[in-house]
């Protein structure tokens, strides 16, 4: 069953089998959902940086993002499977790729990139909106979407995977 929960004026579509909507709307509320500028990613380790490295970084990270109040999720990864220059530190909805993000750095990237929205360019990688962003420009003023909708609904549907069209697609990962 899918039923709409309006959280701090946010509206959001959510699927509700086997979870009561009370539940997912406080889930939503304490990873900032609804508030959101913009969520970061951060990449620990192992194979780009060592994990104490990367650990440090997102101590520090978590830490800021609370003393600074801005509106950001966070998610740390532990691979992104690009493997070199971590910690790694993915910014979207810009879809800003960091390399080497020390403290210092992290202080830099939340002062001009979270904050002022302004992203470092000599130290970015890589950037890659997925084609979103001009979209969600305008997103506050279209209906909400119900992201679930695209869902299967018949549960082994959901659990069948693709055939690969090749011998190499079924054996990389």
């Amino acid at each position: 069953m899918h039923s709409g929960i309006a959280i701090d004026g946010a509206r959001f579509s959510i699927d509700c089998n086997g979870m009561g909507s009370h539940d997912m709307a406080s889930g939503l509320r304490k990873a900032g959902v609804h508030a959101a500028a913009r969520h970061l990613f951060l990449c620990l380790g192992p194979e780009c940086c060592p994990m104490r490295e990367g650990e440090r970084v997102w101590d520090h990270l978590k830490r800021r993002c609370k003393d600074l109040s801005v509106p950001v999720m966070r998610t740390r990864a532990g691979c992104f499977r690009v493997c070199e220059d971590g910690p790694l530190l993915l910014i979207y909805p810009e879809g800003t790729w960091y390399s080497r993000v020390t403290i210092p750095r992290l202080e830099r990237i939340l002062a001009q990139h979270v904050e002022r929205g302004i992203p470092i360019t000599e130290w970015a990688v890589a950037t890659n909106g997925l084609g979103r962003c001009a979209a969600l420009s305008h997103a506050s003023t279209a209906a909400p979407r119900d992201f679930l909708s695209d869902l299967p609904r018949d549960s082994s549907a959901a659990s069948a995977a693709p055939a690969a069209s090749s011998p190499s697609e079924a054996s990389s990962s």
